[in-house]
């Protein structure tokens, strides 16, 4: 139902993986977002950090797993569990590698020179995808363009639906080009 809100070229696995917590306070808590450090958050892959949005600040950390040292913002490792205890902290789970690989052969589909489309396409079937297609795509920077901006919006439209589950309705502006919750 959300991805079909969403269009079909967003896709959502991070959303329905088993086990993910619901939101447990279903009232909207309006937030100053910080949009460039959330839009951060969702690009991290890195498996040794965890990104939490703070819904008293607005403000998106990301925090060494492991680390009792200070975390995010001066954060220690126990301070950042007490205020994820206290429901002012939100996990926020990067968007999933297959999740970017399905935004690839969508946008591979929109090219109009054939032969980069078969070559983008060629480099989606193998080892080294992405680093493939980005390679791809560096002999076309106005393509190049044009991908990094689909991606952009991708990631946009994944932010404000996880923004959207989580009841956060954000009091600042969202960024040039990105659609906010509970926009038509």
């Amino acid at each position: 139902m959300i991805e079909a809100a969403a269009g079909d070229s967003v896709r959502h696995s991070w959303s329905v993986r088993e086990g993910a917590e619901e939101n447990p306070s279903p009232e909207p808590r309006e937030v100053a977002v910080d949009w460039p450090g959330l839009e951060r958050a969702f690009e991290s892959s890195a498996a040794d950090w965890r990104c939490y949005l703070d819904l008293r600040s607005g403000e998106a950390y990301m925090v060494p797993v492991g680390s009792s040292q200070d975390g995010a913002g001066g954060l220690t490792e126990d301070e950042l569990d007490d205020a994820f205890d206290d429901g002012h902290l939100l996990l926020v789970e990067p968007a999933d590698s297959q999740d970017e690989y399905g935004w690839m052969r969508d946008f591979a589909a929109t090219v109009a020179d054939r032969p980069l489309r078969d070559r983008l396409e060629a480099a989606l079937d193998g080892r080294g995808a992405f680093r493939a297609f980005t390679d791809a795509l560096a002999a076309r920077p106005d393509v190049l363009d044009r991908w990094q901006a689909f991606r952009r919006e991708q990631l946009h439209a994944v932010m404000g639906i996880w923004l959207e589950q989580n009841a956060v309705v954000p009091t600042v502006p969202a960024p040039a080009g990105m659609r906010p919750p509970g926009a038509e």
